[in-house]
């Protein structure tokens, strides 16, 4: 999600991985006034990782103000 509405084009990477290595990875692409995207990806078996984690980086027009690392861990 974007903070703020923008006239100009926006992007950022994404990663998503599991302590296996990567399961996903691409760019969200913001045009003019649009403010939210979504990822979606194949959410692993929860038997098969104990971790999964969302990363963002090189963002494009834009600063990374907000988490750049997320995980989420199955007990």
């Amino acid at each position: 999600r974007l903070s703020t509405f923008t006239t100009r084009f926006v992007s950022v990477d994404y990663t998503i991985d599991t302590e296996d290595g990567l399961n996903d990875s691409g760019s969200l692409q913001f045009i003019p006034g649009e403010t939210v995207k979504h990822i979606q990806f194949e959410i692993p078996p929860a038997k098969d990782f104990k971790e999964l984690r969302l990363t963002l980086s090189n963002p494009l027009n834009a600063e990374l103000t907000g988490y750049r690392q997320i995980t989420y861990m199955i007990p």
